[in-house]
């Protein structure tokens, strides 16, 4: 990912990462997502 980043003609200053929470992890599992807290399918 860092060479595609870098092959790009455009200064990187900063890069941020995010891990996945569970929740994350669950609703990608089971294809689902989130809208103002409830669950929509």
């Amino acid at each position: 990912m860092l060479a595609k980043l870098a092959s790009i003609d455009m200064p990187l200053t900063e890069i941020y990462t995010k891990r996945s929470t569970l929740e994350d992890v669950f609703l990608k599992l089971v294809g689902a997502r989130m809208e103002e807290g409830v669950l929509a399918a």
